[in-house]
């Protein structure tokens, strides 16, 4: 078999192989390990990347704080508790965005528009 840009592996190099490097898939790789420290688990990412839709984009903005977010990007503690439980594991950090449509900034060819 061969996967990831060419490297061969056998079928029995693994014991798990997830698919998809997005939240979900990187989550499962890392409950599997600290289960057990022994299982062979490889995540395989057709990207560069990990972190599916959840991605930071720099933008035009002439600072490092001014993000464009691309993806899933909502994170409310009181509903998500284990993502806030990994997002603080990571070394990251929440940083709080309002609802309003001051801070909810959309654009569409080109032009600004509300939601």
């Amino acid at each position: 078999m061969s996967c990831c840009g060419g490297i061969r592996a056998s079928e029995n190099d693994y014991d798990i192989v997830i698919v998809g490097g997005g939240f979900a898939g990187t989550y499962m790789a890392k409950k599997l390990r600290k289960h057990n420290k022994n299982l062979k688990v490889v995540l395989l990412e057709a990207t560069d990347r990990i972190g599916g839709r959840m991605m930071s984009d720099d933008n035009d903005e002439d600072n490092d704080y001014n993000k464009d977010e691309l993806g899933g990007m909502r994170i409310f503690p009181s509903h998500h508790a284990e993502i806030v439980k990994l997002v603080k594991e990571a070394g990251c950090h929440i940083v709080p965005v309002g609802l309003s449509d001051d801070t909810n900034i959309f654009y569409c060819e080109g032009k600004r528009v509300l939601k």
